[in-house]
């Protein structure tokens, strides 16, 4: 399992990227660092700029994943789920190597995700349609690919990156992309060191978090090409991590050693904390205001559950848990409900 480093204003952490879960990514990717000069004291929006380059040319990769797995294959130590009324299903993405997670998820079924498949540890992106077939998603000429988020109009978004197998390092230089229909768009934030795209709303508005040559961490909205940053309130460092069609954005902070979720609603940002969590992690909400997220119990994010807030942001927590895994992370909920994400396989490993 890899580690990513995350920088604090105090002092630089080392936290594992779980099994390359969406979730740990954008928790790795909010570069967490002291700015060279104050925070602003409310959420900034900066002035829209527009996208400064097009993948018009790239196409969807179609090549089908065999449907069944050679005999001595071993099944993946962090496979996806699905839970619905109550029932969890294991995704196992045919030929993934140690991970497979499950990170979108749309009102029609389709589920999009990450896995490794080969000793590298390349990563691809993929969709799993409604009957359970999957497709591998991978942006031309790139060295990995992660699919993080799919609306009902079948566009999906995630990153990559042209220089290494793992889209979700520190040192990846990642971009994000917009898939639709066959046809990718990159998204980059003008000047950033990296971009990465982890949300879309039913209107086609991505969300996600860039970050500068200072290192620090910020949030923003992506609309028709044109960029806001979102920066919250007293916070050392800012991701954007999930949004729904209203425009409730859920997210997470950095404030001096403590990191915490948020929920940002018509300019407004109210604090996710879970009792007696290490952090909580909000990454998904639906248009019900239903949110998503993984509460950790230590800071080394070995152990830990996802979590449904039903009633939003001020609770009950209704855990979100697959039997006898020592880890389980939730990343998106659908309007009807149901939610993906991965789990510590019993019996392997889950450590640093």
């Amino acid at each position: 399992m890899r580690r990513n480093p995350v920088t604090t204003s105090v002092r630089r952490l080392r936290a594992p990227v779980v099994a390359g879960t969406l979730a740990a990514l954008a928790f790795a990717s909010a570069g967490y660092a002291a700015p060279a000069a104050a925070r602003p004291a409310t959420a900034q929006l900066a002035t829209a700029r527009p996208a400064t380059a097009q993948l018009t040319t790239a196409r969807l990769a179609t090549t089908p994943l065999a449907t069944a797995r050679l005999a001595t294959a071993r099944p993946a130590a962090f496979p996806g789920f699905v839970l619905d009324r109550g029932r969890y299903s294991t995704i196992d993405v045919p030929g993934a190597r140690t991970e497979g997670i499950a990170s979108g998820i749309e009102n029609g079924g389709r589920i999009v995700g990450a896995f490794d498949r080969d000793a590298d540890r390349h990563f691809h992106g993929f969709v799993r349609d409604r009957r359970g077939r999957f497709t591998t998603i991978d942006v031309p000429g790139a060295e990995g690919t992660a699919a993080s988020e799919i609306n009902e109009r079948g566009q999906v978004v995630g990153f990559y990156s042209d220089v290494s197998a793992d889209p979700g390092r520190n040192d990846a230089r990642s971009r994000g992309f917009l898939l639709d229909r066959g046809r990718f768009t990159r998204i980059d934030v003008p000047g950033a060191r990296r971009t990465l795209a982890f949300g879309i709303d039913g209107r086609g508005r991505v969300v996600g978090t860039y970050e500068k040559a200072d290192g620090v961490g910020h949030g923003y909205v992506w609309e028709r090409g044109r960029f806001r940053t979102i920066d919250a309130p007293g916070a050392d460092a800012t991701a954007v991590l999930g949004m729904n069609t209203r425009g409730d954005v859920v997210g997470l902070r950095a404030v001096g050693q403590a990191i915490e979720g948020f929920l940002l609603r018509r300019g407004r940002f109210t604090t996710i904390s879970a009792p007696g969590a290490a952090f909580t992690l909000p990454t998904g909400i639906d248009d019900r205001g239903r949110i998503v997220g993984t509460l950790y119990l230590d800071a080394a994010q070995t152990s830990g559950r996802g979590f449904l807030l039903a009633e939003g942001p001020s609770g009950p927590f209704t855990p979100v848990a697959v039997p006898g895994a020592r880890l389980t992370v939730a990343l998106a909920i659908d309007g009807r409900g149901r939610i993906v994400g991965g789990y510590a396989r019993p019996g392997t490993a889950v450590a640093p």
